[in-house]
């Protein structure tokens, strides 16, 4: 969940400065190479949400048939532990 949060940080500096090629040899390498940079991270940013969704899955399909417990009920447990 840390992994996702922090490639979401890279990503959201990455689009500010994004600007298209200004014509020029230099302003193309440039604007290639961010855009390279924006697709990487949007390619791990893919695999770590599919990752989340598959533990998110798995946790439910193990969950099934356990009842659910107000978080309430479990604090006074560890209170008085």
């Amino acid at each position: 969940m840390v992994a996702l949060g922090n490639k979401m940080t890279e990503y959201d500096f990455c689009i500010p400065p994004f600007q298209p090629p200004n014509g020029t040899a230099q302003g193309a390498n440039s604007s290639n190479e961010k855009k390279a940079k924006v697709y990487e991270q949007l390619k791990t940013l893919r695999i770590l949400f599919k990752r989340l969704r598959l533990i998110y899955e798995k946790c439910n399909e193990n969950c099934q048939g356990m009842e659910y417990t107000h978080i309430e009920v479990l604090l006074v447990h560890i209170v008085k532990q």
